[in-house]
């Protein structure tokens, strides 16, 4: 299959997802891949206002999670990255300001970009931590997800980037590689992180429960499982089985964890 239409597919269900539509429920999960998103640019909630573009995701690992969308190329800002939570990118990649900051802006419309006010504070500091993070669900409104439990665990941030094609030690039988990670649209989890340069395997990717990855060093991971157990797994196959629920359950099953 043609990769434009692959990915220009992969944009139009992520962006249905996010409308909610009954027609979604009926075709059940939708996910895209991390570097799907990697280079479409975000607009204001009225489309008129061009935000930036993509440049990278924030990976919560420890809660399995895409907690942040970073922008580059933001007007007003330069070279600075802003970020904004992954619940607040929307339909058709428009960004979601709370309901009282998008009124004001609009009555008050002096600026170029009148929501450059509002995405000050998500300029990325040298380094991001939890309470950075929680400040700017705050700002934009979003519950924080690391709290729906009545939990307050830890994070460990990381950038999409660090993973794509980071290498991956095995038990026995690596080492291999990470392909890409696997984003449920609905809330941002990542049940899946797809791997390559599987020694002995035929077909393209491997998909296993992002939960079993540890990070073992700075560009390095760590996966507790051999070769072999890998090539044994449920088949996977990106345009069936990325979005099927079905499939999912089969690989959890199959590794012994728990579904999300």
């Amino acid at each position: 299959m043609n990769k434009k239409i692959i990915t220009v597919f992969a944009l139009v269900m992520f962006s249905l997802l996010l409308m909610g539509g009954r027609a979604l429920a009926r075709m059940g999960w939708n996910t895209t891949e991390a570097s799907t998103l990697i280079g479409y640019r975000v607009y204001s909630p009225n489309g008129v206002y061009d935000l930036g573009q993509i440049s990278n995701l924030v990976i919560d690992q420890s809660n399995g999670r895409v907690a942040l969308v970073v922008l580059s190329d933001v007007p007003g800002f330069g070279a600075e990255r802003v970020a904004i939570p992954f619940g607040s990118l929307g339909r058709d990649f428009r960004v979601n300001f709370p309901p009282d900051i998008q009124t004001g802006f609009l009555e008050n419309n002096l600026d170029s970009n009148p929501y450059e006010k509002a995405m000050a504070v998500g300029v990325v500091p040298s380094s991001i931590d939890s309470s950075w993070v929680a400040r700017l669900y705050r700002q934009y409104e979003q519950i924080p997800y690391w709290t729906e439990g009545g939990e307050h665990p830890q994070m460990a941030l990381y950038k999409s980037s660090t993973f794509m094609g980071a290498r991956v030690d095995l038990a026995k039988g690596g080492p291999v590689k990470v392909d890409d990670l696997v984003i449920d649209c609905s809330n941002g989890t990542i049940p899946f992180v797809t791997l390559s340069n599987v020694p002995g395997w035929t077909g393209e990717e491997i998909a296993v429960p992002f939960s079993m990855l540890s990070r073992k060093g700075e560009t390095v991971f760590a996966l507790n499982v051999t070769r072999d157990k890998l090539l044994s797994e449920p088949i996977f196959n990106q345009y069936e089985d990325q979005g099927s629920r079905a499939y999912a359950d089969s690989v959890y099953k199959y590794f012994g964890i728990q579904p999300y």
